[in-house]
């Protein structure tokens, strides 16, 4: 058990003088000592230095992959669930909002991410681009332009429309975008 949960060597250590991340081992060993099919945990990571964190996200997933058990994560960290969850719920005030495949959750419509080379030109690019009728909205980050499509748009149309691009990349929407679309749509409705 203490090799699988990445505590192997520390048997005769005292858990009051174990690091945050070492604890939080310690419990999660503790807690498959009756071999569960099912585990709960609330903020996991939380107070653990970022490789700590990428260690014990790991760990969940190979837990779960090798125990085939269903870990269900409380989190207000929605990097972390998007990086281990396969299925999310989003909850406000208590109530369900969204539930689904992560990676479905974050489908919605296709993105791409344009960096111009200055502001000016992302302003310009961005009322040529929502005149063009391919792009829905977006959202504007200095030279950066975010655009929903609501058909697709390549380098070659943007340079076509005599814009000049610095960087081009197709984009998923991350959980906190699902997130605060929810909140939204629950706010007018």
């Amino acid at each position: 058990m203490l090799d699988e949960v990445g505590l192997q060597g520390r048997e005769q250590d005292r858990v009051a003088e174990l690091s945050t991340g070492l604890k939080r081992r310690v419990g999660l060993a503790r807690a498959l000592l009756r071999e569960p099919e099912l585990l709960f945990l609330d903020e996991p990571t939380s107070s653990l230095d970022p490789q700590a964190q990428r260690d014990f996200r790991e760990l969940i997933v190979s837990l779960s992959r090798d125990r085939r058990l269903t870990v269900f994560l409380n989190t207000h960290d929605l990097d972390e669930a998007q990086r281990i969850c396969n299925r999310v719920a989003i909850l406000d005030q208590g109530r369900v909002r969204l539930i689904g495949r992560t990676e479905d959750l974050r489908a919605g419509r296709p993105q791409v991410e344009v960096v111009f080379p200055s502001e000016e030109e992302a302003r310009e690019a961005e009322r040529v681009l929502v005149a063009d009728g391919r792009v829905n909205g977006t959202v504007r980050m200095g030279a950066t332009l975010i655009c929903d499509l609501t058909a697709p748009v390549s380098i070659r149309d943007l340079l076509n429309m005599g814009l000049e691009v610095k960087e081009f990349k197709s984009r998923s929407r991350g959980l906190d975008e699902v997130y605060f679309e929810v909140l939204e749509r629950e706010a007018v409705a």
